[in-house]
């Protein structure tokens, strides 16, 4: 008991200042009678969404442990009442790994917003059941909107509310002719990965035009920026849109491991045979987009999405670590919890190994007022 204490004493050093007064101030704790501090019930909570623990099975391991004789059913009521505290502190720690950015000011008066989906499988399922559905604003960290749907309904961009001067960060996944007018019809702006050969791209006389010739040409360092049009509709060329394209050789490192992971994917049971073109492709880092050239440089495009890869990079640890458990399907503020909850799990544990080893000898930081 006395080493869980001295590793539970550890562990704090990495949360945020501040944040046990933000558990009252964002009535995370009104009470005390069930919890008996901010500290047990952070506890707690780690306990059910890092352990992927039930309520019920929180309630028993916290008893038994002697962190908490709170019953499940309060435990549920706390959780609902924790999102914007658990949020804060995700927040928090990403301002201290360095991973949050300051908006710049050539993005003012604009919302950018990083949409995604993670496949989910119940207990025992051998498949995926559902899919979670999640929109990060940027800046500031906030989840502005998501949903649980079963599987059988896939991920679309159409699945997530447009606001007018949204600038939406996506893989390739939502790189689709249907999702750019979406986006656009709702007042948004996008900046998504292209697939290769997700769809077929033509200049302004309505020649197809391929992207590997183009992609060739470029020197490291050097920025494709070229406009070319796509078919809202096939073989309706009174349909066609502009498509502005960015795009940019990968570092020899880069390019190797990600033919790798191509290579790797292509092979999995049920997958063509490996086209070429296709290992090429992965070369290169080519986006489209709804900004123009007057309003935004390709620099700048790119950055956008570096900001979104950043973000990324965080949330990577948090698919790999998930474990999702027991999921609330129903409730808003469970779910935005859960959410918030994983992903400060995710957090503390990529600040215990990658930061607290790399950085100090004995294993963990210190906090200097």
């Amino acid at each position: 008991m006395e080493k869980l204490t001295k590793e539970w004493e550890e562990l704090k050093s990495f949360l945020p200042n501040g944040w046990e007064e933000k558990a009252k101030e964002s009535k995370a704790i009104c009470r005390t009678r069930k919890v008996g501090s901010a500290e047990e019930l952070l506890r707690v909570e780690l306990l059910h969404f890092g352990e992927g623990l039930s309520l019920k099975e929180t309630s028993t391991v916290a008893k038994e442990g002697g962190i908490s004789d709170i019953s499940s059913v309060a435990l549920y009521h706390r959780v609902r009442k924790s999102a914007e505290w658990l949020r804060w502190m995700c927040e928090g720690m990403l301002e201290q790994l360095g991973t949050a950015v300051t908006k710049p000011e050539w993005l003012e008066g604009r919302c950018v917003r990083a949409i995604d989906g993670s496949h989910i499988s119940e207990q025992g399922s051998t498949g995926s059941d559902w899919i979670l559905h999640y929109s990060w604003e940027i800046f500031g960290l906030r989840n502005d909107y998501f949903e649980i749907t079963p599987h059988s309904q896939g991920e679309k961009t159409a699945r997530f509310p447009i606001q007018k001067g949204d600038i939406i960060l996506a893989d390739r996944l939502y790189g689709k002719a249907k999702g750019f007018d979406y986006i656009v019809g709702a007042g948004g702006d996008f900046v998504m990965r292209l697939k290769h050969k997700a769809a077929k791209y033509y200049d302004e006389g309505g020649h197809c035009v391929e992207l590997l010739p183009l992609l060739r040409e470029l020197a490291a360092g050097e920025v494709l920026d070229v406009t070319l049009h796509y078919y809202s509709e096939p073989r309706k060329p009174a349909s066609a849109k502009p498509l502005r394209i960015c795009a940019v050789r990968k570092s020899p490192e880069q390019a190797e491991r990600a033919k790798r992971k191509t290579r790797r994917k292509m092979r999995a049971p049920h997958k063509k045979p490996l086209d070429p073109d296709t290992i090429e492709m992965s070369e290169y880092f080519v986006v489209g987009t709804s900004l123009t050239a007057d309003t935004f440089s390709s620099a700048q495009v790119l950055e956008l999405y570096r900001l979104r890869w950043q973000v990324e990079l965080a949330f990577k640890r948090l698919k790999s670590i998930m474990q999702l458990g027991q999921l609330p399907k129903t409730d808003p503020e469970s779910c935005r919890a859960w959410l918030y909850g994983k992903m400060l799990y995710a957090l503390l544990c990529y600040a215990i190994v990658d930061k607290g080893r790399s950085f100090s000898p004995w294993g963990y930081l210190l906090k200097i007022s």
